[in-house]
């Protein structure tokens, strides 16, 4: 029964705890081999070749093969399939030990302080009615505040850089503008045409107006160059100068404005994940205590619509006579806009309520065929963990309809 060699069979059976498929059937003991059958087992240092399917369990080799199982350094060659006790792979990740908070709010900071900001005060309204809660609360509360700060902060920063580029825009578009006058008062002394004139513009105007933010402003200090101790252009050049020094001092503001996002970016981003880490804990510190009653516990302590993917953005519907309708749940921020459409006649009014249809908020009113946008601050509110609920009210006398998009 060993060192054996069988050739041109259909069938051997041999003792062996193996199973073998595609073929009638095949086992052998010991160093057995089978060739020009349907399957061939190697019993020890064997590797899989060209086989239909393989996997194997340690120092394994699968070379073009689609479903095999192997023990330890065996070969199959040629075999359509062979079936040995499948593993695990223990590489794999489970999904459960992905922090789903961490992954949803990935170079999304808003969605983050969204989140935060409804299970802080989730928390807090939790620990006042049950002392279980006191320490969750308290060991995240000092992290929420961290992170409200560092956002903050690079909001803040960011609305500098804006603010800047405006301003060298429009400084730069100002500074356009003088070189006409220039070019005239520079004519009056040498002729479009002379070489004199042509050293002051080598390349016309193109290069004050064509080209990046740092090639057109450097544009002015190379006419100053140009123009030089030429006493005639005494008057031009002390423009110039002054000119490309305004330029200049915009574009380092807006740089240093550009480097501070980015300090205040890695740090807002570390905050960031300390929050989220922080909800993954309260989490799990949940299902933990509150098995049984987990659903309803989770959905009052986390914001769930704002966490999941692919929220709804876009809601339409039609509107009795004097209806008043929910129209959607979703936590705002004051600098949240909301596009409030009505195809059909007005008025309707909108309101950001504490429950489903409720209307105590400041209205925001559409009138007939009106669209138009509105900041979350508009309705009034300072609790935007509790006003959730926009409801929309008929105030007309014929149906109508509207359109609603978040952002």
């Amino acid at each position: 029964m060993s060192y054996r060699h069988l050739y041109g069979i259909q069938a051997i059976i041999s003792i062996s705890y193996r199973r073998v498929y595609g073929i009638q059937a095949a086992i052998s003991m010991s160093y057995g081999r089978v060739y020009y059958s349907h399957a061939t087992i190697y019993i020890s240092y064997r590797r899989v070749y060209y086989g239909q399917a393989a996997d194997s369990i340690s120092y394994r080799h699968l070379y073009d093969s689609k479903a095999a199982i192997s023990i330890s350094y065996r070969r199959l060659y040629c075999t359509p399939s062979i079936f040995l006790p499948k593993t695990i792979n223990i590489m794999t990740n489970w999904k459960y030990l992905d922090n789903q908070f961490a992954v949803a709010t990935r170079n999304n900071y808003k969605k983050a302080l969204k989140l935060s900001n409804y299970h802080d005060a989730a928390l807090q309204l939790a620990a006042a009615t049950d002392p279980v809660f006191v320490p969750i609360r308290d060991r995240y509360h000092p992290l929420h505040l961290i992170y409200v700060n560092k956002y903050t902060t690079w909001k803040s920063a960011g609305g500098v850089q804006e603010g800047g580029t405006l301003n060298l825009e429009q400084l730069l578009t100002t500074a356009v503008q003088k070189i006409s006058d220039w070019d005239v008062t520079i004519q009056v002394v040498y002729k479009k045409t002379t070489p004199r004139y042509k050293t002051i513009f080598p390349n016309g105007r193109k290069p004050f107006n064509k080209g990046g933010l740092d090639s057109r402003i450097n544009a002015f200090n190379e006419l100053s160059a140009n123009i030089g101790a030429d006493a005639a252009l005494a008057a031009v050049k002390t423009e110039v100068d002054a000119t490309y020094t305004l330029l200049d001092n915009a574009r380092d503001q807006q740089e240093g404005a550009k480097g501070d996002i980015k300090v205040s970016s890695g740090g807002v981003n570390t905050a960031r994940l300390d929050i989220m880490n922080m909800q993954y804990r309260n989490m799990a510190f949940v299902l933990d205590n509150f098995f049984a009653n987990r659903q309803t516990i989770c959905e009052a302590l986390f914001d769930l619509p704002t966490l999941r993917e692919n929220e709804q953005r876009t809601f339409t519907g039609t509107l009795s006579i004097a209806e008043n309708e929910a129209v959607l749940v979703h936590t705002f921020m004051a600098d949240d806009e909301i596009r409030l459409k009505l195809n059909g006649d007005g008025p309707v009014s909108f309101y950001l309520g504490s429950t489903a249809g409720a209307t105590d908020s400041t209205a925001i009113i559409r009138t007939t065929n009106q669209d138009l946008k509105a900041l979350a601050a508009d309705f009034g509110i300072t609790d935007y963990h509790l006003h959730r609920y926009l409801t929309a009210v008929n105030n007309s006398g014929v149906e109508t309809h509207y359109l609603v998009e978040v952002e």
